[in-house]
């Protein structure tokens, strides 16, 4: 007969092994999400764009983590690009390691940025050595992008969600406001923008910012996140709310615990479609 003791310190051994595992594959197991959406009221010649998302990358240096996002993207199809936000934690000489690569993606397609939470308190300066490599910021403003064969794409990019806020919302519903009504790829950090977006006919928004909770538990959706707290409302993944769609991407790096468990950091291709019968 084999003891109580025995099996638990078994179970223990494994659940530790299971969770090393975990850990090892969470932190450098690159997870590239093949995503599609479809809108009844995409334009027509906008259907089949492919979206590059990255997310959240925060600081992580490629010689320091079996990590690379680049060479895994150079792969890839896609025919424009977006960071959201985040890709530092605190410190300017942190994205260096990452120009070379970021300057190789906007010599093949164009690249949209907006700030995250971390670089509000060196926006001009991150978004002066980002358009420095062909890098296009987007702070509370509309451009509008020739793509390819998908001809004229609309893009709202938005300052972070805790910036905004401070300001009262006043540069979001202006522009919300203006753009309601056409199909838009909308960028921003935080997702809690989307609660914003429900009254307006706008398009996709595709955000970053929760990490997945970072530290997960297997079927269980995302436990905690920044600006949202406990059981999040927007956690990762898919929402979709009237004519709005979002995304919100695990991201790639981590903050305060240097830790992501049951939680691959994660890249998106995201394919825009317009829905089979629908004019």
């Amino acid at each position: 007969m084999i003891s109580a003791d025995i099996k638990l310190a078994a179970a223990g051994v494994m659940l530790a092994a299971v969770s090393t595992v975990s850990y090892m594959a969470s932190m450098s197991w690159l997870a590239v999400r093949q995503e599609s959406v479809a809108f009844d009221w995409l334009p027509e010649r906008l259907n089949g764009l492919k979206i590059l998302h990255i997310s959240d990358l925060h600081g992580n240096d490629p010689k320091k983590m079996n990590l690379d996002i680049w060479s895994t993207i150079e792969v890839l199809d896609f025919d424009l690009a977006v960071i959201t936000g985040d890709l530092v934690v605190g410190e300017m000489e942190e994205i260096n390691p990452h120009l070379p690569s970021i300057q190789r993606l906007a010599k093949r397609v164009p690249v949209f940025y907006v700030e995250g939470n971390h670089e509000i308190m060196f926006f001009e300066e991150i978004s002066a050595v980002l358009k420095g490599v062909g890098v296009n910021v987007l702070a509370n403003e509309r451009q509008v992008w020739k793509i390819g064969q998908f001809g004229a794409v609309s893009i709202l990019g938005f300052r972070d969600y805790g910036y905004q806020m401070l300001n009262r919302l006043r540069d979001t519903t202006k522009l919300l406001n203006s753009a309601s009504g056409n199909f838009h790829l909308i960028l921003s950090h935080q997702p809690q923008i989307f609660r914003h977006m429900k009254r307006y006919k706008l398009g996709l928004l595709l955000s970053g910012h929760t990490h997945g909770g970072q530290v997960r538990v297997p079927v269980f959706p995302t436990l905690f996140a920044p600006g949202q707290g406990v059981l999040p409302k927007y956690g990762d993944g898919w929402y979709s709310e009237g004519y709005n769609k979002m995304y919100i991407s695990k991201g790639i790096g981590v903050t305060v615990f240097p830790v992501r468990l049951f939680n691959r950091p994660e890249i998106a291709v995201i394919e825009c479609l317009k829905e089979k019968g629908q004019k």
